[in-house]
Formats: C-alpha cells, sequence, structure tokens
C-alpha cells in the first residue's frame, strides 16, 4: 500500500488547493477533473481520464466536488471511482450537505473500500498553507488509515460517524452567518471612520 501517492478527484478551487498542498508535501498526485484541462493547468503529478483511473493509480482519494449530483456521478457512475474501489481509503471532502455522506459510506464498504468524510473550514489559501481545519467523520480506524494525507492539509477534528462532520460545519457556518454581521455593525458603531 502506497499512502504516498493520492487520487485528486475535481481540481476546482478547493481540490485545486488540495492537489498543491499534498504535491508541497511530498505526495505523488493523480488528477482528474470533468474538465481534464482544469487538472492539466495545474502542471502536478498525472492526469487520468476517468475517476475509476485515477483510483487505480492510488490508494488515498480524496474527492472534492460541487453538489450531491457530482459527487454521486463521480463516485457511482460507469467509470466511477468506487468501480475500481476495493482496498482503497476515500476522504470525500466536497461541498455536497450533510445527506451525501452516510449513503456514500454505504457504498464505498459496499465496493470494500474505507470512508472518511472531511469538509473543510477555511478557504483554499488557508488549505494551501496547511491550515485548514478538518472535521472528520467516520469511524476512528478509517480517519486514522487517512491520517498521513489529513494531516497533511491542515488540523483534524474527529468528529464521530459519517454524517456528523458535514452536520457540525453546517451549524458552524450558520452560526458564522449570524455573528459576522452583527461583529461588523458593533465595528460600525465603535469606529464609524474605519468601517
Amino acid at each position: 500500500m502506497n499512502d504516498r501517492r493520492v487520487a485528486v478527484l475535481g481540481t476546482g478551487k478547493m481540490g485545486s488547493a488540495i492537489a498543491t498542498r499534498l504535491a508541497h508535501e511530498g505526495f505523488e498526485v493523480v488528477l482528474w477533473n470533468r474538465t481534464r484541462s482544469r487538472a492539466q493547468e495545474l502542471g502536478l503529478g498525472t492526469v487520468v481520464d476517468t475517476p475509476a483511473a485515477a483510483v487505480l493509480e492510488a490508494d488515498m482519494i480524496v474527492s472534492s466536488l460541487t453538489g450531491p449530483e457530482a459527487v454521486l456521478a463521480t463516485y457511482l457512475g460507469p467509470e466511477g471511482a468506487l468501480s475500481a474501489g476495493h482496498g482503497k481509503t476515500f476522504i470525500e471532502m466536497s461541498t455536497a450537505g450533510p445527506d451525501v455522506a452516510p449513503a456514500l459510506a454505504t457504498h464505498v464498504a459496499a465496493a470494500g473500500g474505507r470512508f472518511v468524510e472531511a469538509p473543510i473550514m477555511g478557504a483554499p489559501p488557508l488549505m494551501r498553507a496547511g491550515q485548514a481545519t478538518i472535521l472528520a467523520g467516520g469511524t476512528a480506524a478509517d480517519v486514522a488509515a487517512a491520517g498521513a494525507v489529513l494531516g497533511a492539509l491542515g488540523t483534524v477534528r474527529h468528529v464521530g460517524g459519517a454524517g456528523n462532520a458535514a452536520r457540525l460545519k453546517l451549524v458552524a457556518n450558520s452560526m458564522l452567518a449570524d455573528v459576522i454581521p452583527q461583529a461588523l455593525e458593533e465595528i460600525r458603531w465603535l469606529n464609524p471612520i474605519a468601517a
């Protein structure tokens, strides 16, 4: 098993930051993106044509996709990641909502893989710097199996089973949505010149 060779499925803003960080930390990266040229533009590792091809090249797989439909299509499609998933560790970091992780965990287990839900608290620049906070959901053994990759990306907080991490991120984001406008209003009130 080579946990230093990581497939990254999705090279949008966050996926690119993840791939760049992993390469900087000495991991070999295999990239897949629906639009191949976006993966090629990174100038990192190996670029492949399908999720299945990426999974065949690595034992650790990170997905960073937008929306539940993209996640399910990438994992379950005809040349999806799970068609080559036996014995692999999947780290799902997409923005897809709390309902995707438990269903995906079931599919990954049926394919003979390990599953860790790992939403990110932080923007791409924090990820590139290895300073993101990662909420990890899954069994303790599965989170430990993903430890080298997750640790290279930021600070890891194990929050229980699959589904818990995305729910906790929603709660945190909801709180920030309430707190930040209030804090800005207080700053304006205390120091109208700064506002």
